[in-house]
């Protein structure tokens, strides 16, 4: 299984020292948050691109909307012939990043992904070392369609349970369909919230802020609620109506993790979203996500205590998990 960790670009001097943790660990891929009150996500990605490494980089989630496409294009041209060609774009319809503007709709995005490939030559050629170039980052089944369509790569973010997977596996495959792809040819990877400790609960305490901002985006997709047991859809709709965008991948002192703890809805989302537990629980959950049929897992470093995750993943769950894990 492939795994990439996702980071929020707020030192960039930390930053280089993270992404030589990276590589260290044998991650394949490296995404870099885009999103108000970070660094800007291109500047991120050149200092990303100067540290020696194999990993891929690229961003983690950016927009059509507060991006322009053909600008979003020529940056990451430039990042490019910097990093060796080593970048990813990946690309979805917006969350914290859009900052209150309303998103570009499954249309929007299809527009402007066409935009990226026709300026960036190099997504239009995925090679046999650097398969994918265009990752679309989705949550509802009409933009993992769109994915399945038009991406050489999609990653949902619906969730890690075994109906989730299928859901978002099924939509990929009409969209693949629809654009006379072949079945399967497009990678399926799935976001998991990730954390390692000594016991279940102490990790699953730290991911509360990552289950709370992974609820408010997930859930507002029309008929992703469907399902839940009334008083679980009760209190996701309560914590996205309270979500504080201020407090967003805060580690500490955040309202929206007080929010899941109050809304008993610490266990719900841990089943959706995350994987919690030892070293060895973490390792079972990544294969049992890949016996669902995921390619690779995204797995959000922001939030956390970061050095300690990229530490804990490569020294002591990577190695359970066979000699070519991560890449």
């Amino acid at each position: 299984m492939q795994i990439m960790v996702t980071l929020a670009p707020d030192d960039l001097a930390v930053l280089r020292r993270r992404v030589a943790a990276c590589e260290r660990a044998g991650f394949a891929a490296l995404g870099i948050g885009d999103s108000p009150g970070y660094h800007d996500v291109h500047v991120a990605l050149t200092v990303a691109a100067q540290v020696p490494a194999r990993l891929r980089i690229g961003p983690m989630v950016t927009n059509v909307v507060t991006r322009t496409p053909q600008v979003t294009a020529r940056a990451l041209h430039s990042v490019d012939e910097i990093a060796g060609g080593r970048v990813f774009a990946g690309v979805g319809g917006g969350d914290s990043a859009l900052a209150g503007a309303a998103g570009a709709g499954v249309a929007g995005l299809a527009a402007g992904l066409g935009r990226l490939r026709e300026h960036w030559p190099a997504a239009g050629v995925p090679g046999p070392d650097r398969p994918w170039r265009l990752v679309v980052a989705a949550n509802g089944p009409r933009t993992l369609a769109l994915g399945g369509a038009m991406a050489d790569l999609v990653v949902s973010g619906a969730g890690i349970t075994a109906e989730a997977v299928r859901r978002a596996r099924t939509a990929v495959a009409a969209g693949e369909r629809r654009a006379g792809r072949a079945p399967g040819s497009v990678p399926l990877w799935a976001v998991a919230r990730v954390a390692v400790a000594g016991d279940r609960e102490t990790a699953l305490a730290g991911l509360l802020p990552l289950l709370a901002s992974g609820a408010n985006h997930v859930f507002r997709v029309p008929g992703e609620a469907r399902g839940l047991p009334p008083e679980v859809a009760a209190g996701v709709a309560t914590l996205r109506a309270r979500y504080d965008y201020a407090a967003h991948g805060h580690r500490t002192g955040n309202p929206n993790a007080a929010l899941v703890e109050r809304l008993g809805l610490r266990e719900p989302l841990a089943e959706r979203f995350a994987i919690a537990g030892t070293a060895a629980q973490v390792a079972a959950g990544l294969r049992e996500l890949s016996g669902r049929g995921v390619d690779g897992v995204v797995i959000p470093a922001v939030g956390l205590d970061v050095d300690d995750l990229l530490a804990r993943l490569g020294e002591e769950v990577l190695p359970l998990l066979g000699r070519h894990a991560g890449r």
